[in-house]
Order: structure tokens, then C-alpha cells, then sequence
């Protein structure tokens, strides 16, 4: 990205957990890292969950992530139609609407950055979330 200071996303995953990152839908325009994790015991309604990682800087576009995540949301339901879906990450000025219409929960319910809720998370599986 340019030369500025802050941003980026990481994912820490423990060695036991069977996961494959999504590389294919790697963007040079976005802060973005997508993984699907398998692990061993998980409820029958969900066969994979997708991790996403966003940082999407107060300047960037909302339509480019929007596409961006729905691309990659649809194309992973396709091939796991029991799909548990997590986005995590710092959200600036984008609005909560686009993702909830997928449908995906806001589940942060504090505010995290000042008066702003800027770091949320986003789910399906809400019930399995902790």
C-alpha cells in the first residue's frame, strides 16, 4: 500500500488447527486475508468457517470492499453451502448495512475506538461464537 503509517491485517492460528489460506482472493487494492478452517469437532449445521481479516483505512472505497468480500463470501458458500462465515476487523466508515444484508450479525456491541465502534466483528454462527 502507500507509504503511510498503521493498517494491515494478521491472522494467528495454533499449529493444531487444520486451516487452508484462501490466497486466490488476495487483492493488492485491499487489506484482506481470508483462511477456511476445518476444525475436528464442530457443530453438524457447520461444515467450514471462513476467517477474513480486514483493515479498511477511513479514505478507502466501500464499494471496492464491498465487491471485494462479497466475491469471496459467495464463491466459498458455493463450494461449503454449511458455511460458519467470521469477519473481523477495523471497519472505518464503512457501513454495518452492507454486510448485514448478506445476512452476517454485528456482534460487538462496544464502542472501541473512542465514541466509534470501529472494530467489529461480523458472523452467521452467532449461537457458536465466544
Amino acid at each position: 500500500m502507500e507509504n503511510r503509517s498503521g493498517g494491515g491485517v494478521v491472522i494467528y492460528v495454533k499449529s493444531t488447527i487444520p486451516v487452508t489460506p484462501l490466497g486466490t482472493f488476495n487483492s493488492s487494492h485491499l487489506e484482506t486475508f481470508w483462511l477456511l478452517l476445518r476444525f475436528t469437532c464442530m457443530p453438524r449445521s457447520v461444515s467450514h468457517t471462513l476467517l477474513g481479516v480486514i483493515y479498511h483505512p477511513p479514505a478507502a472505497s466501500n464499494a471496492l470492499l464491498y465487491e471485494h468480500v462479497s466475491q469471496v463470501l459467495d464463491a466459498t458458500s458455493r463450494q461449503h453451502p454449511s458455511l460458519g462465515i467470521l469477519l473481523a476487523g477495523d471497519f472505518n466508515q464503512f457501513p454495518d448495512s452492507l454486510l448485514t444484508s448478506y445476512p452476517l450479525q454485528q456482534i460487538v456491541k462496544v464502542k472501541t475506538r473512542g465514541q466509534s465502534t470501529l472494530d467489529k466483528v461480523f458472523t452467521n454462527i452467532k449461537q457458536w461464537y465466544d
